[in-house]
């Protein structure tokens, strides 16, 4: 009987769930990039699986001085994007919570398998997002591949270091590494102001929406709007046509659908283009030019695209577009319209969106520095109010000229490809009065 207990004993303490031993990993609570510096980073490389190309697909960035730039598009300017800053800084501080495996057969169960092994044949859901970070020489300085989240804790996920078998759990922002262009710029494409106390407020905007009758190459008006705000910021509309028809003043109020005006501004700071074409050499002399072209194969070739040239005006190339034209006017006396022409060619993947072309260009509103009017009195106090006054708007005017020649210098260089989505946003929709 005594051994037959004490063997019952030693079953029941050997089957009884006692606490597992923890073997607390000498990596846990150190940072995974112990000596990374974001001021040396001069590259940026993402790669991942696009489920919509069906495919790997691989994004590179560069500094170019103080500036980021995207090589595959031309030379693209992203500077103003904030997801730049976030991915140069995504490996400050990682710290390892966890050491999960350290056996390359776990790498497909964690999602962690490198995207950029050729002839991996390992199912597409289970590779990894990629960064590598680079230096000036285009020495990689450090690199990670993201997995899957950690169960139940957002903001955690599975890693580890290309090269090494060891998988990790980290915090990191996951959505910062994509290989879509568009959502490496800057939404705000027209660099419109956002504070009405920084003096660069908008004043107003027009939406003139047509589009050309493809048998007789004539302009179809859809609608024409001319929205101002007012000091409360509010928008008030000043002048509706639809269709060519005048809409009387005291209808105003009502002719519009709900938040068409609202819809629009919204769009107007949300502005991100789906993908950049880089105009040719010709064009770009062109829009340089303080001056009418004489070269009509130019002309010729902007009209292609739907862009047909109306001349030069106060400081800038004038254009109108076979599916409308935008403008919006600043508080410093800048106009900003944006061109949109014909459709683009479709860049690849699933969706079955409409793109269009579009151009921007800036001008300056004479209407915006009135002549100042001679003082009668010949008080010296009088007098020196009227000079300052004069001196000001020369200053104000001189001002609005420099930021033109600056914001035409930015865009002329390229044609802008929006998603018919970004369309609809800007011209709302409205129908036959």
């Amino acid at each position: 009987m005594g051994v037959v207990a004490a063997v019952a004993a030693a079953f029941a303490a050997a089957s009884y769930p006692w606490p597992e031993t923890v073997t607390q990993n000498a990596q846990v609570g150190k940072p995974l990039f112990e000596n990374y510096e974001t001021s040396s980073v001069r590259g940026i490389e993402v790669i991942a699986y696009d489920n919509q190309r069906s495919d790997i697909q691989r994004l590179r960035l560069k500094r170019n001085g103080q500036n980021w730039i995207v090589p595959q598009k031309n030379g693209f300017d992203v500077t103003g994007d904030q997801r730049v800053l976030k991915v140069t800084r995504a490996l400050n501080d990682r710290t390892v919570l966890e050491v999960n495996s350290d056996s390359q057969t776990d790498h497909v169960n964690f999602g962690v398998v490198d995207p950029s092994d050729l002839g991996v044949n390992t199912a597409r859901s289970r590779l990894g997002t990629k960064l590598v970070l680079s230096d000036r020489d285009q020495k990689t300085i450090a690199q990670i591949i993201i997995g899957d989240q950690v169960k139940n804790s957002p903001g955690k996920h599975y890693a580890r270091v290309p090269g090494k078998p060891t998988i990790y759990a980290i915090e990191f922002d996951k959505s910062i590494l994509t290989t879509d262009f568009a959502q490496w710029v800057d939404p705000n494409l027209l660099n419109l102001p956002t504070d009405p106390s920084s003096g660069l407020a908008v004043d107003s905007f027009e939406l003139n929406r047509h589009r050309v009758d493809q048998t007789s190459k004539k302009d179809q008006p859809l609608y024409f709007a001319r929205f101002e705000i007012n000091e409360q910021q509010k928008l008030m509309l000043k002048q509706l046509s639809v269709q060519g028809d005048e809409v009387q003043r005291e209808e105003l109020d009502t002719a519009l659908p709900n938040g068409f005006a609202e819809s629009t501004v919204r769009s107007l700071f949300t502005l991100r283009p789906s993908d950049v074409e880089k105009q040719s050499k010709s064009v770009i002399e062109l829009m340089a030019q303080p001056s009418n072209p004489s070269d009509k194969k130019i002309i010729s070739q902007l009209s292609d695209r739907g862009f047909r040239y109306d001349g030069f005006e106060n400081g800038g190339h004038l254009f109108s577009g076979s599916n409308g034209e935008i403008s919006v006017q600043r508080s410093d006396g800048v106009v900003l319209t944006l061109i949109v022409g014909n459709l683009a060619n479709r860049i690849g993947g699933e969706s079955l969106s409409l793109l269009y072309q579009a151009i921007i260009i800036a001008g300056v509103n004479p209407k915006a520095f009135p002549e100042i009017e001679e003082v009668e009195s010949q008080e010296e106090s009088a007098q020196k109010a009227y000079l300052r006054k004069v001196k000001q708007r020369q200053e104000d005017r001189a001002s609005a000229q420099r930021q033109t020649k600056q914001i035409n210098r930015t865009h002329r260089g390229w044609i802008y490809v929006l998603d018919e989505s970004a369309i609809k946003g800007l011209f709302p929709a409205i129908e036959s009065q």
